[in-house]
């Protein structure tokens, strides 16, 4: 069965509460907290320990904390570093599996795996898996680049973490999954959206609003879950739909109608597929 995590995300103006009974009412039992996120369910009164207690209420557990960005640059003043210790003191406090990372990268991979091998030996501590995530925009830019990294890294818990919407915009094609191994890929970032994003809308801005359920847009959705199956991987499938619209519905709408629509696009997928006939 495949394995469903809610992107806080998906639903960036519930509670932590209503996060999380919205992600058990859509039959989901784990989360992808983003450290935007969290600090609003702070600001807006919620409390570490009290979100705690709701993981046990729902049963719904914070499998996955994002993002440490600038992992495979120079860290001249520790801020990356620090930045890392706040997320490892989240992950045991909520019990996580796994961080993300984002990063910028000048093509020395030595260097970047390096960096990387450090983070992932200090994760290791925590008993956290690294996931590295490229972004077309950013210096890793794609699949192929942080998979060169990784293998030079040489550390056994870390993988790709793939993003739809960036690999889409650049990040990877489907071509190059073939290329990589089927064991590098740790988590499919799932989201839909255009091709070609408006014109004089900045990315991020795009990136953080115009994404849509699987299957509302024009993502070969599909031709990703196919080569994935393909080569053999085994991912968890993170629902981050960052959309202005879903923002507008109530939080177990927007995690029901976000999961239900995952749901059918890995079915239409599996039910399409040479090997299915």
């Amino acid at each position: 069965m495949d394995r469903l995590v809610m992107s806080s995300h998906t639903a960036s103006r519930a509670t932590f509460r209503e996060l999380a009974e919205a992600t058990a009412e859509a039959g989901v039992s784990a989360i992808a907290l983003t450290s935007r996120e969290y600090k609003q369910f702070l600001a807006g009164g919620e409390c570490e320990e009290d979100m705690v207690a709701v993981t046990g209420q729902t049963g719904v557990r914070v499998t996955d904390l994002e993002s440490v960005f600038g992992v495979l640059e120079p860290d001249p003043t520790g801020r990356t570093a620090r930045f890392a210790d706040h997320l490892f003191a989240l992950a045991d406090l909520f019990g996580a599996q796994s961080i993300g990372v984002h990063s910028g990268f000048d093509g020395d991979v030595d260097a970047a795996a390096e960096r990387l091998a450090t983070l992932c030996d200090r994760a290791t501590v925590h008993g956290l898996a690294v996931g590295v995530e490229p972004v077309s925009v950013m210096g890793l830019h794609d699949l192929a680049a942080a998979w060169a990294v990784i293998e030079r890294c040489e550390r056994r818990n870390v993988g790709l973490v793939l993003d739809t919407w960036h690999f889409f915009r650049g990040a990877g094609t489907i071509d190059m999954i073939h290329t990589i191994p089927a064991s590098a890929f740790r988590t499919v970032q799932i989201s839909d959206g255009l091709m070609v994003g408006p014109s004089g809308l900045d990315y991020l801005e795009d990136t953080l609003t115009n994404r849509v359920p699987p299957g509302e847009g024009e993502f070969d959705l599909c031709g990703i879950i196919r080569a994935l199956d393909e080569i053999g991987a085994d991912v968890a499938w993170d629902m981050e739909v960052c959309s202005s619209l879903l923002d507008q519905l109530p939080g177990h709408e927007a995690a029901r109608r976000t999961a239900d629509a995952t749901r059918a696009v890995l079915a239409t997928a599996r039910s399409s597929s040479p090997e299915s006939r």
